[in-house]
Formats: C-alpha cells, structure tokens, sequence
C-alpha cells in the first residue's frame, strides 16, 4: 500500500500544484476542488489511484461531456 502513496512534495512536483494551494483543496467546503487525503500523524498522503480519478474529473471538453453536449442539441 505505501507505494500506492504520495506526498504533497511528490504531487507537487507531478502536478505543478504548490504545497499550500494543496492544504487549501484538502480543507475546502462546497464547490470547487476538494483533495482526498490521508493523514498518519502529522503526515498527509494521497492515494496515487484516488488524485488520477480528481485530475480525470477536471478534463474540459471530454469525449463524455461533448457526447451529452451534442446529444442535449439535438433534442
């Protein structure tokens, strides 16, 4: 299971998205961006499965969302 774990220093340099935007996303409520974590101790984690599901959910313009899109006009 630790290998299917990274640190916000670790997605950070995959991702480009500084360590304190990241303490933002993790504690955000409502709409926007929110981060799932774990926290062992004072460490926090992502699950590398969990943080590729959040970067494939802010895809603009998708094959998913231009298929309903084109579907909705045609109606």
């Amino acid at each position: 299971m630790i290998e299917n774990l990274i640190t916000p220093e670790q997605f950070c340099l995959m991702y480009g998205v500084p360590i304190q935007t990241q303490a933002k996303w993790r504690m955000k409520k409502g709409d926007g961006i929110k981060l799932p974590y774990i926290k062992l101790g004072r460490r926090v984690f992502y699950k590398r499965d969990s943080i590729e599901a959040l970067v494939n959910s802010l895809e603009v313009n998708s094959i998913a969302s231009i298929n309903t899109n084109t579907i909705k006009d045609k109606r």
